[in-house]
């Protein structure tokens, strides 16, 4: 078995241009909106959201970013959340993180509806990952990840996965998909021993 690089740029653009040709093919003046919640000001988080405004706008989608302040409360936050979930143009919802330290984020991604949540972060979103069922929303690196894999053309099953770290963005989910398509998968984290 020889090493394969994975062009991840040219999967990604071809993604892209298969999701704007679907932008384009919708009825009417149908516009997808992207609402995307950001607190506080951590500049690698002010990064990725323009990096998502960016993908958003060359596939065709709106894109509204919701600047916070640090100091807002959770209350506050929720109350936001809620009137995304009940905005009929709002299609989808991101909360960037990390959240300052006194905001619980499994709280306020609990509240974001399970057909809203973009980033499939949300417990119910997460158990059907889970539990393998095909209409679980699936965060964008696991995604990611997996088209990496298929590009090849090898086949996933019996394969052995071994995931390093264990975070509930990339590790967990990655490890659940990579599981859901048959592959034998080993999680290392910080405290495995002898990683190398």
């Amino acid at each position: 078995m020889t090493a394969q690089i994975l062009d991840g740029k040219k999967i990604s653009a071809d993604i892209r241009a298969e999701l704007a040709r679907k932008v384009e093919a919708l009825p009417g003046d149908i516009m997808p909106v992207l609402a995307v919640v950001l607190v506080g000001d951590n500049e690698a988080s002010r990064i990725y959201v323009r990096n998502k405004q960016r993908a958003a706008a060359e596939v065709g989608i709106g894109c509204e970013v919701l600047e916070m302040n640090e100091s807002i409360g959770e209350n506050a936050l929720l109350a936001t959340i809620a009137e995304l979930n009940e905005n009929p143009h709002v299609n989808g919802i991101i909360v960037q993180l990390p959240l300052p330290g006194h905001i619980n984020p499994l709280k306020i991604l609990s509240a974001i509806r399970p057909e809203k949540d973009v980033d499939g972060f949300n417990p119910y979103n997460a158990g059907l990952l889970a539990c393998k069922e095909p209409e679980a929303v699936v965060s964008a690196t696991p995604r990611g990840i997996l088209k990496l894999l298929q590009s090849t053309g090898e086949s996933l099953a019996g394969k052995h996965a071994v995931i390093i770290g264990r975070s509930n963005i990339v590790g967990r989910p990655t490890a659940m998909l990579l599981l859901n398509h048959d592959c034998t998968v080993t999680i290392t984290h910080t405290k495995t021993r002898n990683l190398p």
